[in-house]
């Protein structure tokens, strides 16, 4: 039984960290939007320690698992028939871990577009940008779509 009570704690914890997880998630979401990178520190930082901890709880329930369904000739079939809890448990694991992923999605375009934004500032600053056109009428590289160069109108023989 301490076997079975030490593994539904282990998963009720790695539980609460997800869930802690999620608001920190959704704390970054804000903070990409708002540009505040006091508070993305912050929260990246607290990211960190609980998926140190995480991935500590998961070694250990899998070490604890293994020692017991070796022990007892333990099977899930049995798990989810005699402890419902764990069914239960595992269902709202799976939730967690959907939500992080939606959530984790959405802040990756987010960063992805800031980067973008950030790339655009820096070669318009430093005026890095590549010539559309090298010798008299030859064209280095074609013109973005809306850019107002169309087709045709190079002069050859400038």
């Amino acid at each position: 039984m301490r076997d079975m009570t030490f593994l539904f704690n282990n998963l009720q914890y790695q539980s609460e960290l997800h869930q802690h997880l999620i608001l920190l998630e959704k704390d970054k979401q804000a903070a990409l939007i708002s540009h505040d990178n006091v508070s993305l520190d912050r929260i990246v930082g607290e990211e960190e320690q609980i998926i140190q901890n995480l991935h500590q709880l998961e070694a250990d329930r899998a070490e604890g698992t293994a020692s017991f369904t070796l022990d007892q000739g333990f099977n899930f079939s049995v798990l989810a028939k005699d402890y419902p809890e764990f069914t239960r448990l595992g269902v709202r694991l799976r939730e967690e871990m959907t939500e992080l992923q939606d959530i984790n999605r959405i802040n990756t375009q987010l960063i992805d577009s800031q980067l973008a934004y950030v790339n655009f500032s820096l070669q318009s600053i430093i005026g890095d940008t590549k010539p559309m056109y090298g010798s008299p009428g030859t064209l280095v590289s074609k013109p973005s779509p809306g850019s107002g160069i169309s087709r045709g109108v190079i002069d050859h023989d400038a």
